[in-house]
């Protein structure tokens, strides 16, 4: 029985956040670039409220008056992302980038949607693009290096961690990801001072992750202090309470230990109950 190692999911959900940051700052440069007329105006009022449908229905109304604005397509596009018309954004990114071909945010944005719809490959080249097109831009190098994780291109991945590094040396995210890959390559040293980077630019994942690889290192007390404080920002993670289960019992904390193993079962983690099985009774 073995502890709870890093999935992919975490960085799904760090994903999810740098995506809708992107978009709505996205959004936000278009809005300076186009004309104010009546139907953008109230489709802006249907986001504000997250009346993604409504967002909708006056941006085609805007394109139907202006059909070659590839920035009105970038729009629909974005508030089709965020109600999950993933197709249909698709559709949006790809009108507006034959009318606009030189515009990195339509890249950008479209190889999010492709991360979305797990589409890793054409992901990947989209982001690609968007650094052919602006090589100081940061994020996209971090999303063209979460995109190289998922393919387990570990190594390129931490390339392009380290490019939006140095155009954005405070950039939390870049540092856990960074940290994360190293941690795949078993490089739980490299990842500790990445995570711990992470940390004190207020990534709070940065504690489960750290600690599961001071777990690796065998630095049981080390890696209990970080799961103790990731469950005090997150205290329904089951995973949490079932590493910090086993690093006790590696400790020789057997009743700590138990009732770790015993509250990460309550929360759902079915293999707790196998751990307890095995060195609880």
């Amino acid at each position: 029985m073995d502890f709870v190692k890093i999935r992919n999911i975490k960085w799904m959900k760090k994903l999810n956040f740098i995506v809708f940051i992107i978009v709505f700052v996205a959004s936000n440069i278009y809005a300076q670039n186009i004309d104010t007329t009546s139907f953008i105006t109230k489709a802006k009022n249907c986001e504000e409220i997250e009346d993604y449908k409504c967002a909708i229905i006056n941006y085609s109304k805007a394109i139907d008056g202006n059909p070659k604005n590839s920035n009105l397509y970038f729009y629909r596009g974005t508030a089709k992302t965020k109600s999950f018309d993933f197709t249909g954004a698709i559709q949006d990114f790809n009108k507006a980038i034959d009318l606009n071909p030189n515009e990195v945010e339509l890249y950008k944005n479209r190889g999010i949607v492709h991360t979305f719809m797990r589409d890793n490959q054409s992901a990947l080249q989209d982001y690609t693009k968007a650094i052919e097109l602006s090589t100081d831009d940061a994020k996209s190098y971090l999303l063209r290096g979460l995109i190289l994780a998922v393919l387990k291109d570990y190594t390129g991945a931490i390339q392009d961690y380290n490019s939006a590094l140095a155009l954005n040396p405070q950039d939390g995210d870049a540092y856990y990801s960074r940290g994360s890959a190293k941690n795949s390559l078993k490089d739980y040293r490299g990842a500790i001072l990445d995570y711990t980077k992470a940390i004190e630019l207020e990534i709070g994942d940065a504690y489960f992750s750290r600690g599961n690889a001071k777990y690796e290192l065998k630095d049981y007390r080390g890696a209990i202090l970080d799961y103790t404080e990731a469950i005090t920002l997150d205290s329904k993670d089951k995973r949490i309470y079932f590493n910090r289960g086993m690093a006790r019992h590696r400790l020789g904390q057997i009743e700590d230990g138990c009732l770790d193993l015993s509250k990460a079962g309550e929360l759902g983690y079915s293999k707790a109950y196998e751990a307890i099985e095995d060195f609880c009774n």
